[in-house]
């Protein structure tokens, strides 16, 4: 997500280093009645006016934005069994019918703990991670799985939850 900051940064960026058409600038003005343009005598070579751009360029931002989920924070989009989502501690996910919710306990640099609970009321505990891409895979009936995508810095994390694939 482009914050606002950010997107003034650009702008200014742009504006300092002329991102414009080649305009020529005008000409200072004088009181003498003279133009102010450079002159040349002789055999001597004609002088040239160019603008130079700031001897510091603009700072901008560079930190990394963490991805951007397809559903975003939108939790429900995974009653139907798919979804990719921003989650963060103590959100729960219903992956669909028949199938555990799960429960977000912790989120750190080892990963993302969960609780789950089954629909006959038993109850479990799952880790992914610490490597994006880890995954519990479900079999039949329930043939799912829910994969850790990232760990963002903001105690967040992006899980997707899908078909398991060979099942």
């Amino acid at each position: 997500m482009v914050r606002f900051r950010d997107l003034v940064l650009v702008v200014i960026a742009f504006a300092a280093v002329g991102c414009g058409p080649d305009v020529p600038a005008a000409a200072p003005a004088t009181t003498s009645g003279t133009p102010a343009l450079p002159t040349t005598t002789g055999a001597s070579a004609p002088t040239t006016i160019s603008a130079t751009p700031p001897s510091t360029p603009p700072t901008t931002s560079s930190v990394a934005l963490p991805p951007f989920p397809l559903d975003g924070t939108n939790l429900k989009s995974c009653e139907d069994g798919e979804c990719e989502v921003r989650v963060k501690r103590n959100a729960t996910i219903n992956a669909g019918a028949g199938r555990p919710t799960f429960k977000v306990v912790k989120i750190s640099s080892a990963g993302v703990d969960f609780q789950l609970r089954y629909p006959d009321g038993k109850r479990a505990t799952l880790t992914l991670g610490p490597e994006d891409g880890s995954y519990a895979g479900f079999g039949e009936p329930m043939s799912f799985k829910i994969s850790l995508e990232s760990v963002d810095d903001d105690g967040t994390a992006v899980l997707e939850v899908g078909p398991l694939k060979g099942s």
